[in-house]
């Protein structure tokens, strides 16, 4: 019989068994503890600030929930490939935005100036719009 450490001697759907049920434990554990930090905290702030109720764990646990559902889960903290595409996508669209920018400047000084003074000047021959007509 080989000894090994506890992952080793087992096969490999039990290991995932076993990593399956450590994750659920885990769950379980950090929802309980940060259920009752959410608890504690309204408890402790919320009730003597603005005069509500306190709420139980189980209550926590759905405020908890609600806050995820309409704030989001976050960023898993690792830098992926989609978001360095991202960024360079959107650098390059800054650069295409800058040159129609400047491309607009250059027809501005070249004839949107002077095209802009023309239709002012043949809206002052015109009649006022008089809304009562």
């Amino acid at each position: 019989m080989k000894s090994g450490s506890f992952p080793e001697n087992l096969g490999r759907g039990e290991k995932y068994f076993v990593y399956a049920l450590m994750g659920v434990a885990a769950v379980i554990v950090f929802g309980s503890l940060f259920g009752l930090l959410v608890q504690f905290l309204w408890n402790a702030t919320l009730v003597g600030l603005f005069g509500v109720g306190e709420i139980s764990f189980w209550q926590a646990i759905g405020v908890l929930i609600l806050a995820k559902l309409f704030f989001g889960f976050g960023n898993s903290g690792s830098s992926s490939r989609g978001t360095k595409r991202r960024k360079k996508r959107s650098a390059k669209h800054d650069d295409d935005d800058l040159m129609k920018e400047q491309a607009f400047r250059d027809y501005w000084d070249r004839e949107g100036k002077a095209a802009y003074e023309a239709y002012k000047s043949s809206r002052d021959d015109e009649e006022p719009f008089d809304e009562n007509k």
